[in-house]
């Protein structure tokens, strides 16, 4: 989505704090994510105005 949204790939330009930052989204709960075998089944994001 980010890619879409800024045309930038964050994976390439910085991915070890793209990384970083999503796990930490999932571990303030403001993500959800199902993953099985490894594989990303669902996900949500938590925004407020």
């Amino acid at each position: 989505m980010t890619l879409e949204e800024t045309g930038v790939n964050p994976l390439e330009t910085d991915p070890a704090g793209f990384r970083e930052r999503c796990a930490r989204r999932i571990t303030q709960g403001r993500v959800w994510v199902c993953v099985k075998d490894g594989r990303l089944l669902f996900k949500a994001d938590v925004i407020s105005d």
